[in-house]
């Protein structure tokens, strides 16, 4: 063996070294990550499941699962959690509070299923919803009464039709056709809505498309652009964006008042006379209502 090939070999068993080592030593603090190769496909292995009468409230905590809402048959909420994989799971019932832990371990799944839950509410159910995920997409039928808390740290958030959500999170996207309120803080992740009537969205980085709003708006981001199709303002509202641009097609209800440092600046259609105010500041980027 020559010279050079030893010295590649002893380069690559270093790299592998400290690469199990840093494996190791990540595990061994308690932390968790996945290595799937499922191809988002759900396992259907049940590992426990709970129908629950005169449910109060439901607290969700979750990690490395998925949690899917659907309508059920009846006044019941049926709880069902499925996995293939090293889990944490109980589902606990105290005075008609639902307490539901699941947390999928493993931290190698090639070409395993992933785990999920899946909650079965009544479809007016309208009582405390509280979902807490580590990692995980978070998913809704419709539910016109449901008014859920979720805090989430990496996934999607997708929903049909909700009431009022309020939402905290740090990496993901967020899609809702309809809702009456929104109260979102993200970090990273675009917010697609079809129809809302409050939105209130602070963000760092992403985008926000909006269909329609149908009365106020309260929208803050660092770098990202807002494209609103259609805005009838009844409450006096603010866009704020450090870096990005502002696009309404079209609006009606408020005089727009703007600041802007370093960007075009283009409005048609603005009554001063009009009660109510869309202040929209934007420090570089345009400015494009109509």
């Amino acid at each position: 063996m020559n010279k050079t090939v030893s010295i590649c070999l002893i380069i690559v068993l270093s790299l592998l070294t400290l690469v199990l080592t840093g494996l190791f030593i990540f595990l061994m603090s308690g932390n968790s990550f996945n290595w799937s190769f499922s191809f988002n496909t759900y396992s259907e292995k049940l590992v426990e499941s709970k129908e629950v009468s005169d449910v109060a409230s439901l607290n969700v905590d979750s990690q490395n699962v998925d949690v899917l809402f659907e309508k059920s048959n009846d006044d019941k909420v049926y709880i069902e959690l499925y996995s293939e994989n090293n889990v944490d799971h109980s589902i606990d019932v105290v005075d008609s509070k639902v307490n539901v832990k699941f947390y999928d371990k493993e931290v190698f799944r090639f070409f395993k299923k992933n785990s999920r839950i899946l909650i079965k509410l009544p479809e007016n159910y309208e009582n405390e919803l509280v979902i807490t995920s580590t990692t995980g997409d978070i998913k809704f039928q419709s539910f016109e009464k449901l008014s859920p808390i979720i805090k989430l740290g990496t996934g999607d958030i997708k929903a049909d039709k909700l009431n009022e959500v309020e939402i905290t999170s740090t990496t993901g996207d967020i899609k809702i056709s309809e809702l009456n309120a929104i109260n979102c803080k993200t970090v990273t992740g675009d917010v697609k809505i079809n129809r809302v009537n409050i939105a209130n969205i602070h963000g760092t980085t992403g985008d926000v498309k909006i269909q329609e709003i149908n009365y106020s708006a309260d929208i803050t981001l660092t770098t990202g652009n807002v494209k609103i199709t259609k805005f009838d303002v009844k409450e006096n509202s603010s866009i704020n964006l450090t870096t990005g641009d502002v696009k309404i097609e079209s609006h009606s209800g408020a005089y727009i008042e703007t600041t802007n440092n370093v960007g075009d600046v283009k409005l048609n259609n603005n009554d001063r006379t009009l009660e109510k105010t869309l202040k929209i500041s934007v420090r570089t980027g345009d400015i494009k209502v109509n």
